[in-house]
């Protein structure tokens, strides 16, 4: 007879269910980032002119008038992809604990 776990679906909390494929990831261990859409990067406003592209009626260097400059998404450290919180990485559902 295979292991008893709790199943981490939303809709059947606390149910018991057979070890099986994690749903949220579907096997893989990873998600796709949130924060930066799966890209790895993010743009944010720049810290040189405020985000105003310009300083004193000069063109801004650092983004080059952009007023805005694209640097590594720090939650996927540039990957694009995380380890899934639902199944610490490994695919498969756990138990749940609380």
């Amino acid at each position: 007879m295979p292991p008893i776990v709790w199943d981490l679906h939303p809709r059947k909390k606390g149910a018991e269910s057979e070890v099986g494929t994690c749903q949220e990831c579907q096997g893989q261990g990873r998600i796709e980032c949130k924060e930066c859409d799966g890209k790895g990067t993010v743009e944010k406003d720049c810290d040189e002119c405020d985000g105003q592209g310009n300083l004193e009626k000069a063109k801004c260097q650092e983004c080059d008038g952009e007023g805005s400059i694209e640097s590594e998404c720090e939650v996927c450290e540039g990957y694009g992809m995380k380890e899934c919180e639902a199944c610490s990485g490994t695919g498969k559902r756990t138990p749940f604990l609380n």
